[in-house]
C-alpha cells in the first residue's frame, strides 16, 4: 500500500497551504509536514522573530545560504522593496520590514522545503502582496507549506488548501 494514504502532505515542487483560526493546529501541522529536516534540507520562517539584530539585512538574509548567495539575497530583498534598507542593521527596521527579511532569509538558502508560519503577520496589503510575488517568481520548484489565517493572502501560489478547525 501507500504508505502516504490518508496524510495531507505536498507534491514535490507543490504549494500548500493550511488555514484556520488560532490555535487550530497550523504550526503543529506545519512541523509535522516539514519533518524538521526529515525531507531534506528546510528553510523556515517561524512566528516569531529569530533575526541577528547587529547584522544588516542582507547579513542576515545570508545566514543559511553562505556569502556567496549575497547577489541572490539582494535580488529577493529588491523584490519585498527593501533595496534602499538592507545594508542598515535589522533593529533599525520595522516589524514588518524585519518580516521581510525573515522571508528573503529562507528564499535564499539552499533547501528542498520552505515552511512558512504565518509570512504575513505584520505586513501591510502592498507588502503582503510583494512578498507574496516574491515567494512565487524565487520557489524555483521547491515544495512550500504555509500557515495562514486566510487562504487568499496566498492565493497567486495556486495552492492545495487545508482548513483546519473548520466545521
Amino acid at each position: 500500500g501507500d504508505g502516504a494514504r490518508g496524510r495531507a502532505s505536498a507534491a514535490p515542487s507543490a504549494a500548500t497551504c493550511v488555514c484556520g483560526p488560532s490555535g487550530a493546529g497550523k504550526t503543529t501541522w506545519l512541523r509535522h509536514e516539514a519533518g524538521l529536516g526529515s525531507k531534506g534540507p528546510v528553510a523556515w520562517v517561524f512566528q516569531e522573530a529569530r533575526l541577528v539584530e547587529e547584522l544588516s539585512a542582507v547579513q542576515n538574509a545570508t545566514l543559511l545560504a553562505g556569502a556567496r548567495a549575497g547577489d541572490a539575497a539582494r535580488e529577493i530583498l529588491m523584490d519585498l522593496g527593501l533595496g534602499d534598507r538592507m545594508d542598515r542593521p535589522v533593529s533599525t527596521l520595522s516589524g514588518g520590514e524585519r518580516r521581510r527579511v525573515e522571508l528573503a532569509r529562507a528564499l535564499a538558502a539552499p533547501c528542498d522545503l520552505l515552511a512558512l508560519d504565518e509570512p504575513f503577520a505584520g505586513l501591510d496589503a502592498e507588502a503582503r502582496d510583494l512578498a507574496t510575488e516574491c515567494i512565487s517568481r524565487h520557489l524555483d520548484g521547491r515544495e512550500l507549506l504555509v500557515a495562514v489565517h486566510d487562504p487568499a493572502d496566498v492565493r497567486i501560489l495556486d495552492p492545495r488548501v487545508i482548513e483546519l478547525g473548520r466545521p
